[in-house]
C-alpha cells in the first residue's frame, strides 16, 4: 500500500517536474498538446489521495493543491489557462476517513475537462468497488440498442452512479452544470473526459451515459464530446465494448502501457498475460500467478472487453537499477513502468 501511494506522490511531482523542463511558449500556444494537457488535468485529480478528513477539508485541500499548480506560470506555458468552475467535489464514504471519488471541471476557452481521479490506494472501497466484477448490471443509461445486451460491473455501475447523482458542486450535478454551459453557449462547447486507472473506467462509461442521455440535460444544443481514459481496467462485456464504440470509438483515444496490469485486468485472455508481463527482467511468480487464478475466477463468464480492442498500447519498459522508495534497501532490485512519463 505505502508503495502504490509513493507511486501516485511520484507521479504528480513528475508532472510539475516535466512541465516545467519543457521548452515554453506563448500563453496563446501552450506547447504540450490536447492529449497531454488532459493527462496532467485528470491526473491532478488524484491530489488528495493519502489525506484524510472531513469531505469538505479534503474539497479545500484538493482546490488548494489544483488551483496552485493550475497557476503556476511555467506550467501555464505548457498547458494554456485554465480554471476550475465546478468542484472540486469529493466522495468520501462515511466509515472511511479517504477520498473514494474526486471529481472536478476545468475550463478553457469553450473547452471543459471532467478530471476523475483513480483508485485511491488508501481507500478500502475503492478497492472493493474495483473488483466488483463478479455481478454486471444492465446499461441502462439510453434506448436499448438493438441485439445488443450491453453490461458492465457491479463495481463500474456503482462508481458511475456517485459521479452522476451523488456528487454535486453548489447544489448541482456535473451534467447540469454543464448542461447549463450548452444551453447559454453562443458557440459550440467541447466536453471532455479524463481519467487514470479506476478513472479510466468511468471517464469513458460517464461520457457514454453523458452522451445516451443528453436530452435529459442539454436540450437539443449540440456540442462535441472527447474522451481520454488512461490506464483503464475493462468496464463491461463484449457487447458494451461493441456499443461504446458505436457510439464514442472516433472521440476517444484510450491510453495503455502494454506492460501495466490494470488494463489487463478482468479480459480472460489479458489476464492469463500478466504473469510473464515483465519476463525475462523479472519471473513469474507463484503469488502473482495465484492472484490471477482469482481474478479469472471472479470475471468468469463476464465476457469482459476492452473498448477500442484495436488500439496498440505504449510500449513499456523496465529499469531494474532505479528506485522511487528510498526506504528500501539499496540491494532490493525495483523496476519502473515508464507509463507516466511516456503519456506526458
Amino acid at each position: 500500500m505505502k508503495l502504490i501511494t509513493k507511486l501516485l506522490s511520484f507521479c504528480l511531482t513528475l508532472v510539475l517536474f516535466v512541465t516545467t523542463l519543457m521548452p515554453s511558449a506563448a500563453m496563446a500556444s501552450p506547447s504540450l498538446d490536447q492529449e497531454k494537457q488532459v493527462f496532467i488535468l485528470s491526473i491532478l485529480s488524484n491530489a488528495v489521495s493519502s489525506n484524510w478528513g472531513t469531505q469538505k477539508h479534503l474539497q479545500e485541500l484538493l482546490k488548494e493543491r489544483v488551483t496552485k499548480v493550475l497557476e503556476t506560470p511555467s506550467i501555464q506555458k505548457d498547458i494554456g489557462n485554465w480554471d476550475v468552475v465546478w468542484g472540486p467535489v469529493v466522495y468520501k464514504p462515511k466509515i472511511s476517513k479517504y477520498a473514494a471519488h474526486s471529481m472536478y471541471v476545468a475550463q478553457n476557452g469553450n473547452q471543459y475537462v471532467v478530471a476523475l481521479a483513480g483508485t485511491n490506494p488508501t481507500s478500502l472501497f475503492d478497492w472493493i468497488e474495483n473488483a466488483e466484477v463478479k455481478e454486471q448490471v444492465n446499461w441502462d443509461y439510453g434506448d436499448k440498442p438493438l441485439y445488443l445486451e450491453p453490461k458492465i460491473s457491479k463495481g463500474a455501475y456503482l462508481g458511475l452512479n456517485i459521479l452522476l447523482q451523488e456528487m454535486k458542486s453548489s447544489d448541482q450535478t456535473v451534467l447540469e452544470f454543464l448542461g447549463e454551459k450548452v444551453k447559454n453557449s453562443a458557440d459550440n462547447i467541447e466536453i471532455i473526459f479524463a481519467g487514470h486507472s479506476l478513472g479510466g473506467i468511468l471517464s469513458s462509461t460517464f461520457a457514454l451515459a453523458a452522451l445516451d442521455q443528453k436530452s435529459q440535460w442539454s436540450g437539443d444544443k449540440p456540442f462535441k464530446i472527447s474522451v481520454y481514459p488512461s490506464a483503464g481496467p475493462t468496464a463491461g462485456n463484449l457487447d458494451f465494448s461493441t456499443y461504446y464504440d458505436s457510439r464514442l470509438e472516433a472521440s476517444t483515444k484510450r491510453i495503455w502501457n502494454d506492460i501495466d496490469m490494470f488494463p489487463h485486468m478482468w479480459n480472460e485472455t489479458m489476464l492469463s498475460e500478466i504473469p510473464s508481463l515483465y519476463e525475462p527482467e523479472i519471473e513469474a511468480s507463484k503469488a502473482v500467478e495465484f492472484l490471477v487464478r482469482g481474478a479469472k475466477k471472479l470475471a468468469q463468464g463476464g465476457d469482459y472487453t476492452q473498448i477500442e480492442t484495436a488500439m496498440p498500447g505504449l510500449e513499456g519498459t523496465i529499469n531494474l537499477s532505479s528506485s522511487l522508495c528510498p526506504n528500501l534497501s539499496s540491494s532490493t532490485s525495483t523496476f519502473i513502468v515508464d507509463e507516466e512519463l511516456s503519456q506526458v
